[in-house]
């Protein structure tokens, strides 16, 4: 494949997921146009302003965990720093293929850029080990809300979607079982001794290494690195459980109570439960930002909690509306970067 079939390949790929975002949508919006608009109608508009503050927030606390990470590698980020390159990631995460891993890659080229000579790849595991820990709350939080949330499953109706129980006992189970594999893959990392015991995988180790010239050595090294404070992931990612995961939830209960929809401990815990599966969700990348499938299973499950329809497909495309206004606000970071400024490490290796 040339290299112009495969950038039309890839803008073919961009704008498929971008109509399914919009199909989704569309559906979404068409099912419930009446209560949409009456609720829109409603709606209490200054409460958009601190759903805004606590989303951008959250990516505050994303930069200073990517700082903390970078200071175990003995790298110096300054926070505007972090958080300049947190955002750029986010914006890309939006208009790049690939979702969030698209937006990793871009943050990747940058910090690249900006590193001393032989500090790379250390620089670059960084980023994976910040996106791990990120994973591996998310998924932890995850297994203890769907927990909690099994005794809703009868009621669960998805819009458009006849399934029965059984199959959605089978799909949270699936669901559970992934969040396990994933949260294994993340500590599996430390143990990769283990692995290298392995002859094949040393062999393919071994090979990644001759062609990639050490980099794998290198990124064990830097696993290493981290191994030697456990304390301090364990606490960046409890971190991440409160005010990353959690503080995303912040915004759309602030979002439902412009619908007037009344806060108690049942109603709390089933759209932190929501939130949190459309998070998840949104990792699939079916369409830029994870956007459609997030709201369909956010919408999912507000409606098997009994919140009425038009009060959550309201709240949770205004919450889509607030996560594109802040991810664009990356784009003005990105353009303001000059890109020139190093991030002090004191490796002397060539």
């Amino acid at each position: 494949m040339s290299d112009t079939e495969h950038r039309s390949f890839k803008i073919l790929k961009f704008v498929l997921r971008l109509l399914c975002a919009v199909v989704i949508i569309g559906v979404l919006i068409w099912k419930s146009r009446e209560q949409l608009n009456s609720c829109l109608h409603a709606f209490d508009y200054k409460l958009v302003l601190p759903a805004i503050l606590f989303y951008a927030a959250h990516h505050a606390v994303c930069a200073w965990r990517w700082q903390r990470l970078a200071a175990l590698q003995n790298f110096e980020i300054s926070f505007y720093e972090a958080l300049s390159l947190t955002l750029q990631g986010a914006f890309f995460s939006l208009i790049l293929p690939g979702g969030a891993i698209g937006g990793d890659v871009v943050k990747m080229g940058i910090l690249a850029k900006r590193q001393k000579k032989g500090s790379r790849v250390e620089g670059m595991f960084t980023i994976f080990m910040d996106r791990v820990i990120g994973m591996v709350s998310l998924f932890g939080l995850s297994i203890v809300l769907l927990l909690l949330f099994m005794d809703k499953l009868p009621s669960l109706r998805i819009p458009g979607v006849n399934i029965s129980l059984f199959q959605l006992k089978m799909i949270v189970g699936i669901i559970l079982a992934l969040c396990v594999a994933g949260i294994a893959a993340g500590v599996g990392i430390f143990f990769h001794r283990s692995f290298e015991k392995v002859p094949f995988i040393r062999a393919m180790m071994q090979f990644a290494d001759r062609r990639f010239n050490n980099a794998v050595s290198r990124m064990t090294s830097a696993a290493n690195l981290y191994a030697k404070s456990p304390w301090q992931l364990i606490f960046l990612t409890l971190i991440s459980v409160c005010f990353v995961h959690l503080m995303i939830v912040v915004p759309m209960i602030f979002l439902l109570s412009g619908t007037d929809l009344p806060l108690n401990g049942a109603n709390l815990l089933l759209i932190a439960t929501a939130v949190t599966l459309g998070n998840i969700a949104g990792l699939i990348p079916l369409a830029p930002g994870g956007i459609g499938l997030r709201d369909l299973t956010v919408i999912a499950v507000f409606s098997s909690g009994g919140i009425a329809a038009g009060n959550g497909e309201t709240a949770q495309l205004l919450m889509t509306g607030v996560m594109i206004f802040v991810s664009l606000l990356g784009g003005i970071f990105f353009i303001l970067d000059p890109g020139t400024k190093s991030i002090s490490t004191d490796r002397n290796e060539p």
